[in-house]
This record gives structure tokens, sequence and C-alpha cells, in this order.
């Protein structure tokens, strides 16, 4: 059986992606491995924050490794904020913090377009 990781503990994106690849695959979450590190996303780019992360658990583990980034870009601001959506407000990473300054910079605008 394939192994394959995946650079995330997030519950449904686990459960959704052992649902697509089925019983081919041994499916693993970074908590699985006992892995708690904040891998650190210093690229400007998702495909590049993705990249190190794979990299970076291709040193713990041998099989596949799926690995993803992505973050909030609103129109009004740039597409900001981005790759940076998970610390917007400061390195404390927290959503409430991330909501109420985006909603705080969205103030002036009436464009409140975005994608995730």
């Amino acid at each position: 059986m394939k192994k394959v990781l995946l650079a995330s503990n997030n519950a449904k994106k686990i459960k959704e992606i052992k649902e697509i690849l089925g019983d081919n695959y041994e499916v693993f979450a970074l908590k699985d491995l006992n892995l708690d590190v904040d891998i650190p996303e210093n690229e400007n780019t998702f495909e590049g924050n993705a990249l190190v992360k794979a990299n970076f658990l291709s040193q713990h583990f041998e099989g596949i490794i799926i690995a993803d980034d992505s973050g909030l870009e609103v129109e009004a601001l740039n597409m900001e904020p981005g790759v940076y959506s998970a610390r917007y407000a400061g390195a404390q990473r927290s959503d409430e913090d991330n909501m109420q300054k985006l909603l705080a910079e969205l103030e002036i605008f009436t464009n409140r377009k975005a994608q995730f």
C-alpha cells in the first residue's frame, strides 16, 4: 500500500483526501507522525510555501507528500492578505485578530470581492 503524508492537521481536509484516494493509499496527517512543528511559510507565493513544506517533510517521511498553502485574496486590498492571511494581524496567528484587521482595512471600500 502506498503511503501518503498530508502536510496538514485539518480534519475536514484529511477526510476529504482520504475519500478521494480510496483504499489503495495509507494516508497520514502530521499528528499521526508526531510532527508538531510550525513549518516556516516565508515564500511570496502559495506554491513556494507548499514547496517549502513538502521539502521539509521529505526529511521525515518516505512516501508521497501532499502540501498546499492558501489564503484570502481581497480585490480592494490588491489581493492581500494573500500568503500572509494566517498572520495578517501579527505573529500570534489569531483568526479573530486577522478578521478584525481585515474588516477595519475594508471600511472605506464598497468592493468586498475576495477569493480563497
